[in-house]
């Protein structure tokens, strides 16, 4: 099973507020003057090179494979260089969920091996909001991405789910000697 890149477009959203305003004050005023041009031009590279990094880790992906018992991470840096890393599922007893600490951004599912010291962080996805307050702090969860990734891992190769963790450090990098760690 193939697991897409979770990639947040709230960059290239907000990316268009810039050169809209520009337009709009130099609409408003009658003239573009150099300075709003300027401005404009420098939003709209600046909105390309962000959607030009939303679209290159947008082609990242999770592969499982139950019958293999392989789970493949594929990532790809800005220079579009793809690097292909694949694990034994033999390697690890569970999987859990978690969110990083201190400012929770991210829901991240790892995989924990057999010592418990060491863990493969699997897939990020962004922390589903628990509260519905307005005027309250903020309250985080875990997301229905996680949970429903969390319970694939457990059910597909057989690991004990110690379920979702809160919000915490992460563990040390899983960093195994037989490792298939090859770009592609």
């Amino acid at each position: 099973m193939r697991i897409p890149q979770k990639v947040v477009r709230l960059g290239t959203f907000t990316m268009w507020v810039l050169p809209a305003f520009f337009l709009a004050d130099a609409l408003r005023t009658g003239s573009a003057q150099k300075e709003h041009l300027l401005a404009i031009g420098m939003s709209c590279a600046f909105w390309l090179l962000l959607s030009y990094w939303e679209w290159v880790r947008a082609q990242g992906y999770l592969d499982l494979n139950a019958k293999t018992k392989l789970i493949t991470i594929k990532t790809i840096n800005v220079f579009g260089k793809s690097h292909c890393a694949s694990y034994r599922v033999q390697d690890f007893r569970a999987v859990s969920s978690f969110l990083t600490w201190p400012e929770n951004r991210s829901n991240c599912v790892e995989l924990i091996t057999h010592t418990g010291g060491e863990a493969l962080v699997i897939a990020e996805f962004e922390p589903a909001r628990i509260d519905k307050s307005f005027w309250g702090t903020p309250v985080y969860g875990e997301s229905i991405e996680a949970q429903n990734l969390r319970q694939l891992v457990r059910t597909d190769f057989e690991l004990e789910d110690r379920g979702f963790e809160g919000s915490r450090f992460p563990r040390k990098e899983y960093s195994p000697q037989s490792k298939s760690d090859k770009p592609m």
